[in-house]
């Protein structure tokens, strides 16, 4: 079923898409999807078998979306969609796109934070940091996954910290918390 927000979403993050009622579950390349996915850990063993089991009785989700890639399939956003519909033998609609790799990275890690399982604190920290090591300011890093920019930014400066530590051979004490991490990383004298 089509899903106008999704669709003016996509819109708004100038791809260019397509619509298609019933995606062939055979043409996605399910190794290339799982490496694609936002999470740290791929699927949601209970996530995939309640959607199969809503699936089943006749639920209808959203569309996933996918794009086309060394002439197959890769899911971008809806991996626990896919693969319930594909366990539970039912069809799934899906939006196609036609977009960058750093736009694919976007998709997927907004269109994670906007259906299904969310993914956890820590994930949406390092999806905001990696977007921001693309060139994203943080601010707009931390809207894209759904984050407090004050809360993106402390979080990358106590990666910094981290990092700093470890490259003087300075073991930095685990069980810090992140905003003394980044108290922390303003004391510049090495």
């Amino acid at each position: 079923m089509r899903q106008p927000d999704v669709e003016t979403w996509l819109d708004s993050i100038e791809t260019a898409w397509s619509y298609v009622d019933e995606l062939d579950l055979a043409a996605v390349d399910e190794k290339a999807s799982l490496r694609n996915q936002a999470r740290l850990e791929p699927l949601d063993d209970d996530t995939v078998e309640r959607y199969a089991a809503d699936m089943t009785r006749g639920d209808v989700f959203p569309p996933v979306i996918v794009r086309s890639k060394n002439s197959r399939l890769v899911v971008l956003g809806g991996n626990h969609r896919y693969h319930a519909a594909k366990r539970s033998k039912t069809s799934i609609s899906a939006y196609v796109i036609d977009c960058t790799d750093e736009q694919a990275l976007r998709i997927s890690y907004e269109d994670n934070r906007r259906h299904g399982l969310p993914p956890s604190v820590l994930e949406r920290c390092r999806q905001g940091a990696h977007l921001v090591a693309l060139g994203y300011s943080v601010a707009a890093a931390a809207r894209v996954v759904g984050l407090n920019h004050q809360r993106l930014q402390r979080a990358i400066t106590a990666d910094e910290f981290v990092r700093r530590c470890r490259a003087l051979d300075i073991v930095p004490v685990p069980d810090l918390v992140e905003t003394t991490k980044a108290r922390l990383m303003a004391i510049r004298a090495d």
